[in-house]
């Protein structure tokens, strides 16, 4: 069948191309193709800017010939926006139809701008905001970003998607003056469902309604040798205990290696039933603190920010309108995510002492969590989103809470003892009151409640 592009393919040229996989020209060349719709159309599986592409041939790591990938994710290649989007899934704005598009110069700008805690040279706190990016396509310097921290992970021994090309466009394609790219990066899992299915997806909101997330919700499952009932809150949370604990060793790893600046939204993992592993997607926002040349103490602050957003995410993400009544508080609290996800990220801590960092962080969640509950019929029904992030943890707040509580936790693991900082807890206190303002009274007595 002839495919009809209106375009003419996109001009492109091969910027990096990672030599510790064994790919065939052929195969090299049809994914190259695809991604510069050069007879093809990018296949979008879900609303957003990613692509992905079944593998024709064999393609493995050749440092370990049994290690196959099986598919190819391609980042920048276009997007996807059908129109019949529910209120609450995380599309993309613009360009509404059934039919993939290709990258455009046009701004995207999410309905609201996402809020980051970042620091100064200095390490004082500060709000910062994600960069504009272009609509459907992505930078070539993030593209390369990518590709640099997935080879990084891959040689380190990290579960990661592992790079395959770099591709630059043509002058016709630029944002903001920069040139704009692609890239293609290979993964161990056939399937392109993230793990944010076993929290906050269709099979925990509504089970039976897509019977494909289902089925990569229950193979997760029994993966995880996690017995039970799909249907049972039980079920539920013993599941997002494993990963939550899971992706707090992987931090440990990330932080290990010299790099900060993961997000760990569950949408950012994946999980390899093939091979059992769960690993890193997504990695563009990613830095080398090396290559930044941070000082001890923002190396600890930055590495303390990943951890910190690994179980705000988890947190946040039990607000989340559709799965307001799947989740009790008496069953959290036994089963505590947040707390095994510190314990793979701090496993040479002791952990009562962990237990109580935990137990503050819910302290200052739960409140939140049942104004939620309380209206989640509105939320649901009338309320527009803006009105519904409005009733949402203060996430600067909560981040310098998280990082004042584990700041000493992490200087007494043998990870923080490698990088002494002469800033103590006072010192951290004071910046956390410049930034914080009157709301450090509340800081305060979250830190005193015991």
């Amino acid at each position: 069948m002839t495919i009809e592009i209106e375009k003419q393919p996109l001009t492109y040229e091969i910027t990096h191309l990672y030599d510790g996989v064994q790919i065939s020209e052929q195969e090299l060349h049809r994914l190259l193709a695809i991604a510069s719709w050069d007879g093809h159309i990018p296949t979008f599986i879900t609303p957003g800017r990613v692509a992905w592409e079944p593998l024709t041939e064999e393609v493995f790591l050749k440092s370990n010939p049994d290690y196959k990938f099986l598919i190819a994710k391609m980042k920048g290649v276009g997007g996807y926006n059908p129109p019949n989007k529910s209120e609450y899934n995380e599309g993309i704005s613009g360009h509404n139809g059934y039919a993939p598009f290709f990258p455009t110069m046009e701004e995207f700008m999410p309905e609201l701008p996402y809020e980051h805690i970042g620091f100064s040279e200095e390490g004082d706190y500060k709000l910062v905001y994600s960069k504009p990016a272009p609509l459907g396509g992505i930078l070539h310097e993030r593209a390369v970003r990518e590709f640099n921290i997935g080879k990084a992970m891959i040689e380190a021994g990290m579960p990661s998607i592992v790079p395959l090309a770099v591709i630059r466009y043509d002058d016709s394609l630029q944002f903001w003056g920069k040139p704009m790219g692609a890239v293609i990066m290979l993964s161990v899992s056939q399937s392109v469902f993230r793990i944010s299915e076993a929290l906050s997806g269709t099979p925990i909101s509504h089970p039976g309604k897509n019977i494909a997330a289902d089925n990569y919700y229950n193979n997760l499952r029994k993966s995880l040798s996690i017995e039970g009932s799909p249907l049972e809150e039980t079920t539920r949370m013993a599941t997002i205990t494993c990963l939550a604990g899971r992706i707090g060793q992987l931090l440990r790893q990330f932080t290990e290696a010299g790099m900060y600046r993961y997000s760990s939204s569950w949408g950012n993992y994946q999980y390899s039933v093939e091979t059992q592993e769960l690993i890193f997607i997504d990695l563009d926002s990613s830095r080398f603190m090396v290559e930044d040349n941070l000082s001890n103490f923002r190396y600890v602050q930055e590495a303390l920010r990943d951890l910190s957003t690994g179980f705000y995410r988890i947190l946040e993400r039990f607000t989340y309108p559709l799965i307001l009544d799947k989740y009790t508080l008496d069953q959290v609290l036994k089963h505590d995510p947040v707390l095994s996800l510190l314990s793979g990220y701090f496993h040479d801590i002791d952990q009562q002492e962990i237990k109580q960092v935990s137990d503050r962080l819910y302290g200052y969640f739960i409140p939140y969590w049942f104004i939620f509950k309380k209206y989640s019929k509105e939320m649901r029904e009338d309320w527009s989103i803006d009105r519904t992030e409005s009733y949402k943890m203060d996430r600067g707040f909560f981040y310098v809470l998280s990082i004042t509580l584990l700041f000493p936790v992490f200087q007494a693991s043998a990870l923080g003892q490698q990088y002494p900082t002469e800033i103590d807890q006072a010192e951290l206190l004071k910046k956390a009151k410049s930034f914080l303002g009157n709301r450090y009274e509340h800081l305060v007595h979250l830190l005193n409640n015991k």
